[in-house]
Order: C-alpha cells, then sequence, then structure tokens
C-alpha cells in the first residue's frame, strides 16, 4: 500500500512588536490511513470474483468492501494486472459500481454509481481518486461478462486479474 503524508507550515509575519507574551507551546501529532478490503490489510483474496465452465453471455456480480480505518481521509485508487490467457483476458467485460449497503447483484449494480464503466479488457479496469473519510467504507459491486459473441477460441483458457489498490491523503 502506498502511504503519502504531508504537511506544510507557513509562517506570515506582517508586524513586529516592541511587546511579547508568553503561552503554551503548541503540540502536534499525526493522523494515519490503513485501507483494508473487505476488513482487511495487506493482501486479500478475492475468491467472490471466480467463475470455472464459463461459456459464452455468462456474467457474475461479486461486492468487495473497501475500508477506510485510519484516522484521516483518504482517496484511493486501483489498477488491475492481468495473467493468463490473454485472448480471454481481452474478452471479459468488467465494470465497477460503487452501491448502497453490502449486496451485489444485477439490480443492485445498476442502480449504483458506476466508478468504471463496462469495458472489454481485464487489464484495463482501473479506479482514480476516491474519497472515502476516516472509520468508512464503500461497497463496490464488480461485474463481469464473457460476452455471447466469443468464440471458440476462447475454450479452456483460464486468465486471472489482481486488483492493486492504493490509498493516499
Amino acid at each position: 500500500m502506498r502511504v503519502m503524508l504531508a504537511a506544510a507550515i507557513i509562517a506570515a509575519v506582517t508586524s513586529v512588536a516592541a511587546c511579547s507574551s508568553g503561552g503554551q507551546a503548541a503540540s502536534f501529532s499525526t493522523g494515519s490511513i490503513r485501507l483494508t478490503l473487505n476488513t482487511q490489510t495487506g493482501e486479500a483474496e478475492f475468491t467472490d470474483l471466480s467463475m470455472s465452465n464459463m461459456k459464452p453471455g455468462d456474467e457474475m456480480y461479486a461486492g468487495l468492501a473497501v475500508g477506510n480505518a485510519g484516522s484521516i481521509a483518504f482517496k484511493y485508487d486501483m489498477s488491475t494486472a492481468q495473467s493468463g490467457d490473454e485472448g480471454l483476458a481481452e474478452a471479459l467485460r468488467i465494470g465497477i459500481a460503487a452501491v448502497a449497503g453490502d449486496s451485489c447483484n444485477a439490480g443492485v449494480y445498476k442502480s449504483g454509481t458506476s466508478v468504471y464503466s463496462d469495458a472489454a479488457g481485464l487489464s484495463n479496469a482501473a479506479i482514480s481518486g476516491q474519497a472515502l473519510p476516516a472509520g468508512r467504507s464503500a461497497y463496490l459491486c464488480f461485474h463481469v461478462q464473457l460476452p455471447p459473441d466469443a468464440g471458440s477460441p476462447l475454450q479452456n483458457e483460464s486468465a486471472d486479474a489482481t486488483f492493486n489498490f492504493t490509498a493516499q491523503q
């Protein structure tokens, strides 16, 4: 997880006084950001988004909770790396919607807010700059489909996707 914290202190002196007074020194502390996926930190397997023996026209929906277990708000991004058969990975269509609640099906997906519109190619799926306040979570509904016109060269092939999430302040 890439974490970036930045702080800036700007001081401006507009006038100088001949007298002074004292007071208690200020104290400073930093906040933290902690990205979770289905309440886990680090690597997490997303086994809900898995399908074997697909045939043209098959589709599935799977939900993933992205959480901020830290003390300050952050923005998160997601990129995708695919492996396996490139033809199958490029043929699969994927879309992602932020949805209310914690369920993911066709109706919920369609009523959600698209954060990645349905498009072909597993490795193309990306999310950028999604804000998440401290102590909150977002529920993402993934939709994957093997198009009805997928050709027979894709028979007996397999492909995998790794979704890489990062958070920054």
